[in-house]
């Protein structure tokens, strides 16, 4: 992103972040000597400088991030920031607002199409994602993001021309004498609001674009004398609201296709391209956009527009969100009578909450964080519980992803499993890296993804919640994203993979793995479909960005059903055994099921000692963790039963565990075909230490029978 540059100063070394701890009054002064800053900023940092004191230069540092450019609001000719300036005269924490260098440009993807447009680079944009989102402005605050985009171009062009389904052809500009320079057809369009009755919805949206490219081209009908739009020596700028409900990527008619060939032509058009008007298309999501507005022959630039995928952003948002005082009228938190009294289950002061608060509102858009503070200050007494953020973001979530992906906030962690020590020690050091994978060095031993194979009922499932859990990271499990109609299932995938990125850092577990993305298809018969959703996959889970922010979990009984693309390094760097509990494992996980269920039932206690649970150890030799669930489940079933009859206070001993045992009988060659998979599994590990010793000769002979 290229920005305002500042000349050299040469009576001001080049003063850098990391080489000069501290900005003094001196540096200061000679940075806003500079005739790239708007005469405006001096007053304001004096004005400051009452409030904060000698820390002044030092905070205006930190603020701009990075001192050698400046931002563009603060660039000549730049509207005065009215809402900032106010906003950090009144709020008590005017210091975090420059130690997390809010004064930096932003939004990023305005700052883009405005630098791309400026420089002449591209005149025709495609902006796509977050779009109905709030953006953030410094002069009114945080906004819808379709208003600043207006206002912006509004700034820098003649007039801007804005159209939607709903609402018709608009017309902004900052002087209003500029509408007498439209041609007729235009003006008479915005009298009706581009609207023909008379005439079927497409064909007067066809015959509004034909206006608009006589005009543009200075192609006029015959007979017709209208203004040029050269005259307009700023340019305008067209801004097309959800293109894809224009252009819908499964349309093909006729009419579409004229207004398709239309945009097309514009954006090759080396007359519109020498010009300085723009024409600017908005869309939700990309793969909804028409194909061949997408990828055939036009130049347009497409920007995405991400949610706020990083915490710093939605602290931005919740500080003047929260301040009673902040008047951010386009907001609808604005409206209420204040902000959020209390924030329960968060420690710290109130910066440190906020910051936590912040953190759990990851993946949420700032219109679904402030539809989570509305709800909450609708409650009787304006609070807001960790425990209802959460339930809250999940709704939120699964309404936009509309059921795609599960957010789960997982309460279970290592220590409440049984046994598996060698593996959870393991587990642990990956969660510790993702703590502190800030650290370039810790960043690189994080897998991008952990692939647990072994047979069912050996806790893969179990131990990836209790990843997340113990890491007090999000996690999310995909959903059923494979639509009927075409491009849907690559649709709802992309969609999928924005809201993952939103959430990092964010464990995304994967159950039966080589069900649901395992293997490229070998037939025909859904024209491509499969290979296109495995090849999105590969593509995003090899993205070297996402290391220690999205960690993949996969889980799979049948490893030889997954595609050797997908297992190799770079995309599940590491491939965790999960064999039958032995000796040991079998009486903690019996040890842990028991107490853990006891906890939660009063007057009911157990009798068995340490001697008692190694002999219900012996006793399961072959079985899995889930059939010890299984069993010690029903021998709560018949102490419930007792209960229930009178008995007092009925207890449970090593004879209850006897009495089920006996009755019960696994299906015939059940264990046989788990020490098949256990087998698969081994012959996949890589790292012979994640075997236990007793292990790894059986992994040679597993090799040998695989490759034979």
């Amino acid at each position: 992103m290229t920005k305002h540059m500042l000349p050299e100063i040469p009576d001001m070394p080049s003063v850098d972040v990391n080489e000069k701890e501290q900005w003094t009054q001196a540096d200061l002064d000679r940075w806003l000597e500079n005739n790239r800053v708007a005469e405006w900023v001096g007053p304001w940092f004096r004005q400051l400088e009452a409030r904060l004191g000698e820390s002044l230069p030092e905070l205006i540092r930190r603020g701009l991030g990075d001192h050698t450019v400046v931002p563009r609001w603060m660039a000549p000719l730049s509207k005065n920031p009215v809402w900032l300036r106010r906003f950090l005269s009144i709020n008590d924490l005017t210091n975090t607002w420059f130690n997390q260098a809010f004064l930096e440009e932003d939004p990023e993807w305005l700052n883009q199409l405005t630098h791309l447009e400026e420089a002449g680079i591209a005149r025709s944009f495609l902006l796509t994602g977050n779009i109905n989102d709030y953006a953030y402005d410094p002069v009114h605050g945080f906004r819808p993001a379709s208003r600043l985009l207006i206002d912006t171009l509004r700034n820098v062009k003649d007039c801007v021309l804005y159209f939607s389904l709903s609402r018709g052809l608009r017309f902004y500009a900052e002087n209003p004498h500029i509408r007498d320079r439209l041609p007729n057809s235009l003006k008479n369009r915005l009298d009706t609001g581009g609207w023909n009755n008379r005439a079927p919805l497409l064909s007067t949206v066809c015959s509004l674009f034909d206006d608009i490219d006589r005009w543009l081209t200075g192609n006029q009908a015959c007979g017709e004398e209208q203004p040029d739009s050269s005259q307009l020596s700023k340019g305008v700028a067209i801004i097309l609201e959800n293109v894809h409900l224009i252009f819908p990527t499964d349309a093909q008619d006729l009419e579409r296709s004229f207004l398709i060939d239309n945009l097309l032509r514009w954006s090759n058009s080396p007359e519109l391209f020498r010009s300085s008007h723009c024409l600017v298309l908005t869309a939700e999501s990309l793969t909804d956009v028409n194909n061949d507005l997408r990828s055939r022959g036009g130049k347009i630039e497409q920007i995405d527009i991400p949610r706020p995928g990083e915490m710093k952003q939605r602290l931005k948002f919740l500080i003047p969100l929260l301040d009673p005082q902040s008047e951010m009228k386009e907001t609808r938190v604005a409206r209420l009578s204040g902000g959020i009294a209390r924030l329960e289950g968060y420690s710290g002061n109130y910066e440190q909450r906020l910051s936590l608060l912040a953190h759990d509102c990851a993946g949420l858009t700032f219109l679904g964080i402030e539809d989570l503070l509305q709800q909450a200050s609708a409650s009787p007494n304006a609070s807001l519980s960790r425990s209802r953020v959460m339930t809250l973001k999940r709704r939120r979530l699964s309404q936009e992803s509309e059921g795609l992906l599960e957010v789960i906030d997982p309460k279970r962690t290592l220590d409440d499993i049984g046994g598996y020590d060698e593996l959870k020690t393991r587990i642990r050091e990956i969660i510790q890296a993702l703590k502190v994978s800030h650290d370039p060095l810790v960043q690189r031993s994080i897998p991008m993804g952990v692939l647990f194979l072994g047979p069912p009922g050996t806790g893969k499932s179990v131990m990836a919640t209790a990843m997340a859990g113990e890491s007090e990271v999000s996690m999310a499990r995909l959903g059923n994203f494979r639509g009927m109609y075409v491009g849907q299932s690559e649709r709802n995938l992309s969609r999928i993979f924005s809201l993952i990125e939103s959430l990092h850092p964010v464990i995304v577990f994967i159950d039966e793995f080589d069900q649901a993305l395992g293997q490229r298809s070998t037939s025909s018969s859904d024209s491509g479909v499969d290979n296109r959703i495995f090849g999105q996959f590969l593509e995003f889970m090899s993205r070297s960005e996402h290391r220690g922010r999205i960690l993949w979990v996969g889980a799979s009984n049948f490893p030889q059903k997954i595609d050797p693309a997908i297992k190799r390094p770079g995309r599940f760097d590491l491939i965790i055994p999960f064999m039958m509990p032995d000796l040991k494992s079998r009486k903690a996980i019996f040890k842990v099921l028991l107490e853990n269920a006891l906890a939660e039932v009063e007057g009911v206690d157990h009798t068995l000692t340490d001697p008692g649970f190694t002999e219900l150890a012996q006793r399961t030799e072959g079985m899995t963790g889930a059939e010890l669930e299984s069993i010690v489940n029903e021998v709560l079933r018949r102490t419930a039963g007792l209960r229930a009859q009178g008995a007092e206070s009925p207890g449970i001993s090593l004879d209850s565990f006897h009495e089920v045992l006996q009755a019960y009988s696994p299906p015939a060659n059940q264990h046989a075909s788990y020490k098949k998979m256990e087998d698969l599994a081994i012959a996949e590990v890589c790292f012979l230490d994640l075997l236990p010793e007793s292990y790894r000769k059986r992994r040679m002979t597993a090799v040998e029978r695989r490759t034979s």
